[in-house]
């Protein structure tokens, strides 16, 4: 095991807005934490607020982004994004590696670039997206939201690929 990267989780935790009561971790009792698959992005969520921290980017320059009111985060994780050219077109921003996925109250799925770009916002249900699975079966992962009711929604992974190369 070697060490990826080292958090203050002090500027974490006053992104976020945490009080003083904190958990073993340092950030809040009821933060949620994502880190993605190869270990180079991590995320903070609470109520309204995430914070985004990668090893690519300079030390101490997370991102903060703040959803709207009353549509607090549920569930956080990160997926990684095929790297496949997009169709030929006016020049472009760089394209994700990453995106971070949150299930919010509303029943909304967000999705955010590595770098905070906002990519998705998808209404599945009226429910509370209250967790998200990625299945990987060998190709594109399989997207799994589970709502507050009991219903599941899921998206083939070629399909969520698909959606988000248009993008």
């Amino acid at each position: 095991m070697r060490q990826v990267e080292i958090v203050d989780l002090g500027i974490v935790r006053d992104l976020l807005g945490c009080s003083s009561s904190v958990d073993p971790l340092g950030v809040g009792v009821d933060s949620l934490i994502a880190l993605s698959c190869d270990a180079s992005h991590v995320a903070f969520a609470r109520h309204t607020r995430l914070v985004l921290l990668s090893q690519h980017e300079p030390a101490g320059a997370p991102r903060l982004i703040t959803v709207r009111r009353r549509d607090a985060v549920q569930c956080v994780a990160w997926c990684s994004v095929s790297p496949q050219a997009r169709r030929p077109a006016a020049p472009l921003p760089p394209r994700p590696r990453a995106l971070l996925l949150a299930g919010c109250a509303s029943g909304c799925l967000r999705g955010w670039s590595e770098h905070g770009v906002p990519i998705m916002r998808v209404w599945l249900h009226t429910s509370p997206l209250i967790d998200l699975a990625l299945h990987c079966n060998g190709g594109a992962p399989d997207l799994l939201c589970l709502f507050s009711g009991g219903a599941l929604a899921h998206a083939r992974g070629a399909e969520l690929h698909e959606f988000l190369r248009e993008r």
